[in-house]
């Protein structure tokens, strides 16, 4: 997954409205731990996705095949 569950966001199962519902509720009720988890999901996102890893991650791909 792209996030990280409870660490960058929250990973709720495909078709899971309830916990979905309750994931939106949580994050509207906690301001400082959103806040956190959004800090990181930007961190991540920079380390993990940038171009040149990604590229590097591809032609891993391709060398192992």
């Amino acid at each position: 997954y792209v996030s990280l569950d409870k660490i960058t966001g929250f990973t709720v199962p495909p078709g899971n409205v309830s916990a979905l519902a309750d994931a939106m509720q949580w994050m509207a009720e906690h301001e400082e731990e959103r806040e956190k988890m959004g800090e990181q999901a930007r961190k991540r996102m920079k380390e993990e996705y940038r171009m040149e890893t990604m590229l590097a991650r591809v032609a891993e791909l391709y060398r192992a095949l």
